[in-house]
């Protein structure tokens, strides 16, 4: 059986720093801007890239998408989201726990959902 990896993300933006700001602040990433206005960076082994919706392509443009995060620690995720200003006063939209760990979905300035799932140490730690 083939294993599939995230490798890239794209997301279309009508204000691509106003979303990029809210990747640096959740993930603590750099972001760079091209000459075009993408902003391109790297979240551990995922590139991501949020561009301007004038230079998306037709079917790129429509609809939104939801991300899956997996992260070592929600709280401090959500921790530096709370240091920006009340910008997303509403961003949580579900907080559960599960067997496996603790999840959490979110939505970004531009509507798409992100979900975050920090998983339980029983759930990661082989057998013994």
């Amino acid at each position: 059986m083939t294993t599939a990896v995230i490798a890239s993300v794209m997301l279309r933006a009508d204000d691509p720093a106003r979303l990029g700001r809210f990747y640096r602040q959740l993930f603590d990433v750099e972001l760079l801007e091209d000459e075009d206005g993408t902003l391109i960076g790297t979240i551990g082994e995922l590139s991501i890239a949020i561009m301007p919706r004038r230079r998306a392509t037709r079917s790129f443009a429509l609809g939104r998408i939801a991300l899956g995060w997996r992260v070592d620690d929600i709280d401090a995720a959500l921790a530096r989201l709370g240091e920006m200003t009340p910008e997303w006063p509403s961003w949580v939209r579900e907080d559960r726990l599960s067997d496996v760990g603790r999840h959490v979905i979110l939505f970004d300035p531009e509507g798409n959902e992100v979900g975050l799932y920090e998983p339980h140490p029983a759930a990661i730690s082989p057998p013994t």
